[in-house]
């Protein structure tokens, strides 16, 4: 698909420049490797829906169908910002200024995932790369957003098919 310049959304040129700073962040030593790799895997997430929604139009919210693209890339950064806080659903969609259902109902829309499955793969990727640094697991547990060690486990064992101890010891 091709979008002229001219035709691109606002928020796919500040992704970019986004992105670009990520590069000179790592370059100058201000971001490790790996933060500079969340940082642009993040953005591209964001760029790819973005560019997605201005293409498809699959925004439900037929009075500006852009709110509902401004709603996701706000519930996106919160959640990308706080992958390690206690969140709810009601406190990202109290964070967009809208309700928990039309939260729901937008994000789904526009990334074609649940709120839970996009915040859940995201502490699962995190989890997996500070396992293979050596992290034991409870702290990961901790350092990716559970405050139950047992519920992590389950989650990561589904997500995985592996428990975190296994990945610790065989990356």
């Amino acid at each position: 698909v091709y979008f002229p310049p001219e035709r691109l959304p606002e928020e796919v040129i500040d992704a970019f420049y986004l992105l670009e700073s990520a590069e000179n962040k790592e370059w100058a030593g201000h971001l490790r490797p790996e933060e500079a790799g969340d940082l642009r895997a993040a953005t591209l997430t964001q760029i790819l829906l973005f560019l997605s929604a201005a293409h498809t139009g699959e925004a439900e919210d037929e009075d500006r169908p852009e709110a509902a693209s401004e709603v996701v890339a706000h519930a996106l950064s919160q959640l990308n910002d706080r992958l390690s806080e206690r969140l709810t659903l009601a406190s990202v969609a109290a964070g967009c200024h809208v309700s928990p259902s039309y939260l729901c109902r937008v994000f789904r829309a526009v990334t074609g995932v649940t709120v839970q499955e996009y915040l859940c793969e995201k502490r699962m990727a995190l989890a997996r790369r500070l396992l293979a640094q050596g992290m034991p697991p409870t702290a990961v547990a901790y350092e990716v957003g559970y405050r139950d060690y047992s519920a992590f486990y389950r989650a990561f064992r589904r997500n995985t098919g592996r428990s975190p101890g296994e990945v610790l010891k065989k990356p």
